[in-house]
């Protein structure tokens, strides 16, 4: 039996179905979004784990700066060099990494996982949802992006913050299939004071 389907009404129709049940897979197949969100922590416990990272900006939307922190398990040292002293990383094959932010009510961990060979990044991007010409930051929806990079693998994250449920939502954004091997180099090989801003007391 021939599938060619006739250009009547009834075949357009059932056509623009199948075609609409088509998209609405995809994208329920594209949706990595976690169903629970990552709730606050009364506390976090930085021992042992050595400062990379620290930013400050307004993530949950309240007017008031959050601090976004990234860590690591892996020690500094400390070299001598001609114009000074310099703190290396003492990277080993692998060590765990977290990032956690915190809104003075609590601390979010929305990463911490052991990584090999590889290293976590963080980036956060202001989207005008709204497209206003000239939009100050509370306009703006703010994206807690983070690229993750281990061995042969690489995916980011998107982290944004959910007021209903007081929590961040987590979504995987990217994160190609087959993957053979990434090529990438350690942001971190030198601790940089220009990276740690000062803490905000909230």
């Amino acid at each position: 039996m021939s599938s060619f389907m006739p250009r009547t009404r009834s075949g357009c129709r059932l056509a623009f179905l199948w075609s609409a049940l088509t998209l609405i897979c995809f994208h329920a197949w594209c949706d990595n979004k976690e169903a629970a969100g990552i709730p606050a922590e009364k506390d976090f416990a930085a021992h042992n784990l050595t400062l990379l990272e620290r930013s400050s900006i307004d993530l949950t939307g309240d007017g008031i700066d959050d601090t976004i922190e990234l860590y690591t398990s892996a020690e500094a040292y400390d070299v001598a060099m001609e114009f000074g002293r310099i703190r290396r990383m003492a990277w080993d094959d692998g060590h765990t990494w977290t990032l956690v932010v915190h809104d003075g009510e609590g601390f979010y961990p929305l990463v911490n996982e052991r990584i090999q060979q590889g290293e976590v990044q963080f980036w956060v991007v202001g989207i005008n949802s709204k497209k206003l010409e000239a939009p100050d930051q509370e306009d703006l929806d703010m994206r807690l992006y983070v690229t993750v990079t281990w061995g042969g693998d690489f995916k980011v994250l998107c982290f944004t913050w959910d007021k209903q449920s007081a929590s961040f939502t987590k979504e995987t954004v990217v994160n190609p299939s087959d993957q053979w091997f990434v090529r990438h180099f350690n942001k971190y090989s030198v601790l940089d004071d220009s990276y740690i801003e000062p803490r905000i007391n909230k």
